[in-house]
């Protein structure tokens, strides 16, 4: 079988054959972050969390804390507080698998809104960031979204490269923005298959399902679709969203965690207000990749 494992990741997890599901879950978030930040740099920034509740937070599971970090406004009000969206560089003070659980440093900034930024970008500023290898060069899909009007029109995804995973990185012109989705994705994550090609999951307007969309070579992308993966509405989540990514489990079929509301959100008052009492939990789906 043929081993689709950046090497920077392999010095992470060690032999990838030897990763189960529950490994991958309790250590991919740091594994990949830390992944995301080499080298390192000597320079030490910080980044300013006034107003904000911020830190790492570790989640009790079988077999080992899973590792996410939160940061929210203070006061709980304002949407507009998500705003001028940067997307950092950061890196572990412990080598290899020791540092998932931090502590982290800030050593610099990937992307950020500036004369760069494309007529679809808007206030939301760099709202997410998802690299890749392919052809000696690395891509990303980077978001955005225009939040300084009402309503709200879209929230896209854009193409950027760069010659080293550390960069520097630049926003790709052609296909900005992708031609994924016309009006919401969100949060793509981008898996290379055995056999060839790309697949892209993403948070979209599909009704209990999500979003995917595949690319030959890992530039050019098709138009997404959706995929229902929660057969029985509402069954647990009662609006389903983020994907984390996908796990391959062999033979073309994998595994999706996803994230979902545990109560049908108030959109109008979360984007404008404290949100209200709705609680968010996981769930998995198995999937089979029909070619």
């Amino acid at each position: 079988m043929k081993e689709i494992v950046h090497p920077e990741l392999r010095s992470l997890l060690g032999d990838p054959r030897n990763v189960d599901r529950r490994t991958f879950v309790v250590t991919s978030l740091g594994a990949g972050f830390a992944a995301a930040v080499l080298p390192v740099s000597a320079q030490t920034i910080a980044t300013p969390a006034d107003g904000l509740v911020a830190g790492e937070v570790k989640v009790p599971a079988k077999g080992g804390d899973m590792v996410a970090y939160r940061a929210m406004p203070t006061d709980g009000t304002r949407f507009l507080l998500n705003h001028a969206g940067e997307i950092w560089r950061a890196v572990s003070k412990a080598p290899g698998a020791e540092g998932i659980g931090g502590p982290f440093e800030d050593v610099g900034v990937v992307m950020r809104p500036g004369p760069d930024s494309l007529p679809w970008e808007g206030l939301q500023g760099t709202d997410s960031f998802f690299a890749w290898p392919v052809g000696g060069r690395w891509r990303a899909l980077y978001g955005s979204a225009r939040t300084e009007t009402k309503p709200i029109t879209h929230w896209l995804v854009g193409p950027a490269e760069a010659p080293a995973l550390a960069g520097p990185w630049r926003r790709v012109t052609e296909d900005n923005p992708a031609p994924i989705e016309p009006l919401f994705i969100e949060n793509p994550i981008v898996t290379e298959l055995e056999g060839g090609g790309f697949l892209a999951v993403y948070d979209s307007q599909t009704l209990d399902g999500i979003g995917w969309a595949w690319s030959g070579d890992g530039v050019r992308w098709d138009r997404g679709q959706g995929l229902v993966i929660q057969p029985n509405a509402g069954e647990w989540s009662k609006d389903l969203r983020t994907p984390l990514g996908l796990v391959p489990e062999g033979g073309d079929r994998f595994t999706v965690f996803y994230t979902g509301f545990e109560q049908a959100p108030d959109w109008d008052r979360l984007l404008t207000e404290a949100g209200g009492p709705v609680t968010c939990a996981v769930g998995f789906a198995e999937l089979k990749l029909e070619r």
